[in-house]
């Protein structure tokens, strides 16, 4: 460094600077060294001439600072003006070494050491707040951290599959299930289902028995991204060449007014779906079997009707009969072989209406009848059974 060179660097610099020989002569100097010492200037003159201190003192400061490019700490006590030197406080370093060519030169920096002490303690000071602050972010980022580390174990712990995408439908992140699903279906190429591709292109790009869903979903997902709704949710096959699965996917939109973002999530549903198609086949096979079920009512019920009235047609042509033959006393079991028979083919007739009820053609009929006739056909049935236990039934119609 040249003294040229050194003034055009040192006059800017707020603080006492001056250019010096190995012998401790002044070369150059900038403005605040001349205020400190009270003279436009000083170059020419020997440092040893300034300050207060012993000659040798000085030589012996001028020669550490010549062996170290480091600044190298020292106190200097400046000759009085007027009253007490002032102590200041020095730093030098060699700027160029000492050669048979040309004699070493070494930059000092002085300043007073009050107010070197004053800039310590506030540089200490802001080193604390700066080391405090430092801490606190340390401690901040590594909560955040942890919490990022727990965000991403809890959605890789979900058995959906979830990725995030940007506003051009880029995937930002996936999770395990994401990713392991991809691998089990030979799609695992970053590219293609990865950080970084495109889901919607891949989306709109789909071939084979799913591509009308796969671009419905795509439509679905830019309308979340465009903010015109919060939720789109589709249900879609996605079969395999070894099984049949099903899947619903939802896209949601994340809050706010920065640029749009999605969450994607898959559910395999294909466990509901089977469950569905099990319920369907099985109401089918329950309604078929309910018609099986009531043809054969409607057939037998015809073709027990058919012998009990003739039943019935025998009974009342023998009363009849017995009545001509003053055979009075076959009448009251003639009339109760009637009444049986009616009584049957009443049942027979319930189960022809159950069949009907089931089949939801039943008619409802309203019609008068005479309660007295009606309990003594009851009776007359109950009493064969009645009579095989020995109990005992009676009616009062009084």
């Amino acid at each position: 460094m040249t003294p040229a060179a050194f003034n055009a660097i040192a006059q800017v610099i707020p603080e006492s600077m001056l250019l010096v020989s190995g012998e401790g002569e002044i070369l150059a100097h900038n403005g605040p060294l001349a205020d400190l010492v009270g003279a436009p200037t000083v170059v020419g003159r020997r440092l040893a001439d300034l300050v207060a201190d012993p000659p040798e003192a000085v030589r012996r400061y001028l020669e550490r600072c010549a062996r170290s490019r480091a600044f190298v700490l020292g106190a200097l006590t400046l000759r009085p003006r007027q009253g007490g030197g002032e102590v200041l406080r020095c730093e030098g370093a060699v700027v160029r070494p000492w050669s048979p060519e040309a004699p070493a030169l070494l930059l000092l920096r002085l300043q007073p050491r009050a107010a070197a002490t004053t800039h310590f303690i506030t540089l200490n000071q802001k080193i604390e707040r700066l080391t405090a602050e430092i801490h606190e972010r340390q401690k901040t980022e590594a909560a955040l951290r942890e919490m990022e580390r727990f965000a991403r174990g809890t959605v890789d712990g979900l058995a959906s599959h979830v990725a995030i995408l940007n506003e051009d439908g880029a995937i930002l992140s996936v999770n395990q299930a994401w990713r392991a699903f991809g691998v089990a279906n030979e799609a695992a190429r970053e590219e293609a289902i990865g950080v970084g591709a495109n889901y919607l292109e891949v989306c709109e790009s789909a071939t084979g028995d799913c591509s009308a869903e796969a671009r419905a979903f795509a439509t679905g997902i830019r309308a979340v991204l465009r903010r015109e709704q919060d939720l789109f949710e589709l249900e879609y096959p996605c079969h395999s060449p070894t099984e049949q699965r099903w899947f619903v996917g939802r896209a949601t939109s994340f809050p706010g007014n920065g640029p749009g973002r999605a969450v994607v999530v898959h559910d395999d549903i294909t466990q509901r779906k089977l469950a569905e198609a099990a319920q369907v086949r099985a109401r089918a096979e329950a309604e078929l079997a309910n018609q099986a079920k009531s043809q054969f009512l409607a057939n037998m019920s015809h073709e027990l009707r058919t012998p009990l009235n003739a039943v019935i047609g025998y009974s009342e042509m023998l009363q009849e009969e017995a009545e001509e033959a003053g055979l009075q006393h076959f009448l009251p079991d003639l009339q109760k072989i009637n009444a049986a028979g009616r009584q049957l083919l009443s049942l027979v007739n319930d189960v022809l209406d159950l069949s009907k009820i089931e089949a939801g053609k039943m008619a409802l009929y309203l019609e008068t009848f005479e309660v007295a006739p009606m309990l003594e056909e009851v009776t007359s049935t109950m009493h064969p059974m009645m009579m095989q236990q020995a109990n005992r039934f009676s009616l009062d119609l009084r």
